[in-house]
């Protein structure tokens, strides 16, 4: 289906249900006209009647943009369940660069202390269904894959302050009296439950598009599992409507004055150097590790690479780097001493919320960007944390048995590698499609790893781009 070529979006709003995505086009719509608080009433008026909106094609229903005070915002229904909202982004993403992407609408309340009428917001989300336990991963994790697929931290700082904040399960079975207290089981933190959530986390995670699902409760799981609806679906979708539109205003006012950066567009020809070294990451885990245990050493006596990491990642920081330093080595003192100490992932974001609220975790100037978030850390090492702690030098919970795989790491980095030199020789550039194209047209396919495999591997191109390029140039150096 044909798109006009010069048609630009600032993000993307996707709901399963037109009676979920119907609410969000009409406050949009109306912005020019009056102003959104909790208050306001969504008055549907005929579609004719709006002005600013415009239709798009699109292989999976109804689409329009919407052109608000903030740039055009696109609204689509993507059709209920996982396979519907994997399929949609994966086709949006083709066609558009978004600068986030916001899943709109109801679920059903998972935990005993949500009510209907209930704003959630995923902070992370999980298949509830997904279970290869018996291979070593956890409850609703895919294999290859993080656990659980954080939400944008930037969105999530946007959102309604009356909103909660939690985990989000999905899945393409309804949770009922059958399953119910086992699903609770194994997901003792989740709030809510829908059939799209994680589906279009799984997608935005690894495509590096910031992403938050804003869910209203309209019926709750009881005690016995029974599911009763106690509010009208219009009623719950508006709800939502309302607090996604006022997380799109808090985005636009907060990057008002900046250019959001275009990470697939603006990147040099090998990619952008990731946010956050691997040393730095480590020294975020000891930085945390010595809190825990309130524990302090001589930071001078750390390498000389670890100090001046760390140094740079608190170039704007509220927090002392002396006084970090000094930590990091307290920390890793006190692992040498103990070599069946672990840090668990619940640990070092409970002890990093309180380094930021201690210090005063803002917007702007001042704001705690490291030691960054588990998931962070996570995506960073693969999509394990058990890869970082081993890296570090703790011990690891319970190894995962990751199946049988075809390549070695080996394998992958030197294919890399190759596909690096291959595109330098020819003038061209490094890009993903261009290594799948490479695959097949050279007749490579089985014999290395694929374009996806290597995506699952390193956690996306760019990061297996900047592994590869950081091994080449470590390579000449040495030589």
């Amino acid at each position: 289906m044909a798109i006009p070529r010069n048609l630009k979006i600032r993000g993307i709003v996707i709901a399963a249900q037109d009676a979920e995505i119907t609410p969000v086009i009409h406050i949009l719509a109306s912005l020019p006209r009056k102003n959104i608080d909790d208050s306001t009433t969504c008055i549907p008026l005929p579609r004719k009647d709006y002005t600013t909106l415009s239709p798009v094609p699109s292989p999976f229903g109804e689409a329009v943009t919407v052109e608000t005070p903030w740039g055009k915002i696109l609204c689509i229904r993507t059709g209920i369940g996982l396979v519907n909202t994997a399929g949609l982004i994966g086709w949006l993403t083709t066609v558009f660069t978004p600068q986030f992407i916001i899943s709109a609408g109801t679920a059903g309340g998972f935990s005993s202390d949500v009510a209907v009428g209930d704003i959630i917001v995923g902070n992370e989300y999980a298949y509830g269904r997904a279970d290869a336990t018996a291979f070593g991963y956890e409850p609703g994790q895919v294999p290859g894959n993080p656990v659980t697929f954080p939400a944008s931290p930037e969105l999530l700082e946007l959102t309604p302050d009356y909103t909660r904040t939690g985990t989000i399960l999905s899945s393409d079975a309804f949770v009922t009296a059958k399953n119910v207290g086992e699903t609770r089981a194994l997901f003792p933190a989740a709030l809510a439950t829908d059939m799209e959530s994680a589906a279009a986390a799984h997608i935005c995670y690894q495509l590096g598009i910031p992403f938050v699902s804003i869910r209203c409760i309209s019926d709750l799981c009881s005690p016995d599992g029974a599911e009763v609806y106690h509010m009208e679906l219009a009623s719950a979708s508006e709800l939502s409507a309302k607090a996604v539109v006022k997380t799109i205003s808090a985005w636009a006012q907060k990057y008002r004055d900046k250019k959001v950066e275009k990470k697939e567009h603006s990147r040099p020809r090998h990619g952008m150097r990731q946010r956050f070294t691997e040393e730095s990451l480590q020294a975020g885990l000891l930085y945390v590790y010595g809190r825990v245990n309130n524990v302090t050493g001589d930071g001078t006596k750390l390498s000389h690479t670890t100090i001046k990491k760390v140094r740079e990642q608190l170039v704007d920081s509220v927090l002392d780097a002396q006084t970090v330093l000094n930590v990091i080595q307290g920390g890793k003192e006190l692992l040498a001493k103990h070599d069946d100490v672990t840090l668990t992932a619940k640990v070092y974001d409970e002890e990093r919320s309180k380094i930021a609220a201690a210090f005063g975790d803002v917007s702007g100037r001042g704001k705690l960007h490291w030691p960054p978030t588990s998931q962070t850390v996570i995506k960073r090492f693969n999509g394990y944390w058990n890869n970082a702690l081993e890296s570090v030098g703790f011990a690891t919970q319970s190894g995962r048995r990751r199946g049988m795989l075809k390549f070695t790491e080996e394998d992958y980095l030197d294919t890399v590698k190759e596909y690096i030199l291959h595109c330098d020789n020819l003038h061209v550039n490094t890009s993903y499609n261009g290594y799948v194209e490479w695959v097949r047209d050279e007749s490579r396919a089985g014999k290395v790893p694929s374009g996806p495999s290597i995506r699952q591997r390193y956690g996306s191109w760019l990061n297996a781009l900047d592994i590869a390029m950081e091994n080449m140039q470590a390579e000449a150096s040495a030589k």
